[in-house]
């Protein structure tokens, strides 16, 4: 599945390197087909996995981590290859991961904000300040801005 994945995310930079807005519908098909070809190859092996122990009496039965990983690719195919459809999608989420970094940061120091309004102010600093920088504003520059009430706006077209 990781070389599929990777795969795809070749064929949609190539397409993009030459200014094509999507990938042929022929190729979307043929990576759907590898896609479900990969997952029914990997449902046949997971059959034959021993299933986990678990010394719960009640409630659920504990799933192999496999069987766990290999729903997930059944019931988020859409959004797995969403990448492939639309090229606005990006391929990982590696930059909302990096724009919540920093309240996760904070919170783990102080331990806590001290109070709703704190965290929702702190989360506006932080968005002005990462749309700023994504739209190479000077971050210095752009807070001088809002208190000299020239606050920069993006682009949104």
């Amino acid at each position: 599945m990781v070389q599929l994945l990777l795969a795809a995310k070749r064929l949609v930079h190539y397409t993009q390197r030459k200014r094509k807005i999507a990938l042929p519908n022929s190729l979307l098909l043929k990576l759907q087909r590898k896609y479900h070809t990969i997952l029914n190859e990997a449902l046949s092996e997971i059959e034959l996995l021993p299933e986990p122990e678990s010394k719960a009496t009640r409630g659920l039965k504990k799933k192999h981590p496999a069987l766990n990983l290999y729903q997930r690719f059944v019931e988020h195919k859409k959004s797995i290859l969403a990448f492939t459809t639309d090229f606005n999608v990006s391929f990982d989420n590696n930059q909302a991961e990096r724009d919540i970094r920093m309240a996760k940061l904070k919170q783990k120091v102080s331990g806590t904000f001290r109070g709703k309004d704190n965290g929702n102010w702190f989360a506006r600093i932080r968005s002005y300040i990462n749309t700023a920088s994504k739209n190479n504003i000077n971050i210095l520059d752009a807070l001088l801005g809002v208190f000299n009430a020239d606050v920069f706006i993006p682009d949104t077209s």
